[in-house]
């Protein structure tokens, strides 16, 4: 995958962070001033795995490609 893939996995991993923090899901449970440990085990669950998902991008946007012999 090229830094191009990166970027897009990147931007997918924010947007379900994105999603998870405004609750798009509908899941509630959010205390009224948005503390984490509030939150349900799924909106907790999706929130990590946009953090895994944008972490993996940004790992593919700096990697170095291997070298063709």
């Amino acid at each position: 995958m090229g830094k191009m893939g990166g970027v897009i996995f990147m931007l997918v991993g924010l947007g379900v962070i994105a999603l998870a923090y405004f609750d798009v899901m509908g899941s509630g449970g959010a205390s009224g001033d948005m503390l984490v440990g509030g939150w349900p085990p799924v909106r907790t669950g999706v929130l990590s795995v946009g953090a895994v998902v944008a972490i993996f991008g940004c790992y593919s946007m700096i990697k170095k490609p291997a070298k063709k012999k």
